[in-house]
């Protein structure tokens, strides 16, 4: 009878924290693991945003230089820059295609 007592009371008992063991190793793996997750996930984030960021400059400056050349052509102004290291280029370029 006083056995059958017993294993209920610790059935019904709570371990303690210092009845419980806990392995240093696997709770420093544990921490480190999950460190390194949140590293890569704020370094993935800070990448996404900056890509977001150079899509859209990209984007912003690609159609304000279009709608300035629309202007300048509908104004009929064309504009005759003299570059001579341009020509040579343009000139350059054409040959090998």
């Amino acid at each position: 009878m006083a056995k059958s007592k017993s294993k209920e009371s610790k059935k019904g008992r709570r371990q303690t924290p210092s009845s419980c063991s806990i392995d240093p190793d696997l709770l420093t793996a544990q921490i480190t693991r999950r460190t390194q997750s949140l590293g890569r996930w704020r370094w993935l984030k800070q990448r996404f945003f900056w890509g977001a960021v150079i899509a859209l400059t990209t984007a912003l400056s690609t159609y304000t230089i279009i709608e300035i050349l629309k202007a300048v052509r509908r104004r009929n102004l064309e504009l005759e820059l003299d570059l001579p290291w341009l020509t040579a280029i343009r000139e350059w370029f054409v040959s090998y295609l």
